[in-house]
């Protein structure tokens, strides 16, 4: 499933700074769970896993988030960027030009059909294809217009908005989320069968990206042993057909294990993340 940088419930409580594209944007990919289980234990209740379990606050009516305070809805997404999905793309018009680039953490929508369905997820008019140099590349949000508001799809994933325009764009872009505690059977992510390049290191390079194979693992499926996940998400974001992965964190050497498509279930010793 598709995460978008741009779209998210406004709340009456808090107009649109359309320069910054959403609330706030983040400074970090990365969740920070400790502080998540801080942060509700100041709010009255107990974490146990950190930011999943905050899952349900990231886009929900004030109403509806503890102390009903805005101030702790953002401190959320703030704290939780990769389980709400917060990086944000920048809002730019006239003199604003190089505002074109997803953010770190995220990665450019290079398909068009991605982006008619994030269109659809986010209840705006899908405006098609727009071919252009001089336009934002790839998947974009085009706001303030009279006639051509929505989202558009530039195949000339290159382009970068140029020059006057009316209204403001911005890039929309994947990002992976984590879901916790579940996995993936089968629905392995496989390159087109022919034999990877190798790095000077050993390492394998499947869909251009370099994976350090886990030994478990000596062909297909592509799997990735990391310091951090974040390596795992930044690999994933790069090939358009990663629908997520499988975190495999318990082990003696951690890694992770991508998949072609997510229907996960339940496992206590394991975390998938849909990009």
């Amino acid at each position: 499933m598709l995460q978008q940088t741009i779209a998210h419930v406004q709340f009456d409580a808090q107009k649109t700074d359309t320069s910054k594209g959403m609330r706030m944007p983040c400074s970090t990919g990365l969740d920070d769970d400790d502080t998540a289980i801080q942060l509700a234990a100041e709010m009255g209740y107990t974490l146990t896993q950190g930011c999943v379990e905050l899952q349900e606050y990231c886009d929900a009516p004030l109403s509806e988030v503890p102390t009903s305070l805005q101030a702790t809805q953002d401190a959320i997404r703030r704290t939780c960027p990769q389980t709400c999905g917060c990086q944000v793309g920048s809002y730019s018009g006239t003199g604003d030009d190089g505002n074109d680039s997803c953010p770190l953490g995220s990665a450019q929508i290079s398909d068009a059909a991605q982006c008619e369905a994030v269109a659809l997820q986010l209840g705006k008019p899908y405006r098609g294809k727009f071919e252009s140099d001089t336009y934002t590349g790839g998947c974009s949000d085009r706001i303030n217009h009279s006639r051509y508001a929505g989202i558009w799809f530039n195949p000339k994933l290159a382009g970068s908005r140029q020059g006057t325009m009316t209204g403001q764009v911005a890039p929309v872009c994947r990002v992976c989320t984590k879901k916790g505690n579940t996995a993936v059977s089968r629905n392995y992510l496989e390159d087109d069968g022919s034999v990877p390049d190798v790095d000077d290191d050993g390492n394998q390079i499947w869909f251009g990206q370099i994976f350090h194979k886990h030994a478990k693992h000596t062909a297909a499926p592509i799997t990735h042993e990391y310091d951090t996940v974040s390596e795992c998400q930044e690999r994933c974001l790069a090939i358009s057909s990663c629908a997520g992965f499988v975190d495999n964190r318990e082990g003696e050497v951690k890694y992770c294990v991508f998949k072609a498509a997510m229907v996960t279930h339940d496992n206590d010793d394991k975390d998938s993340w849909t990009c």
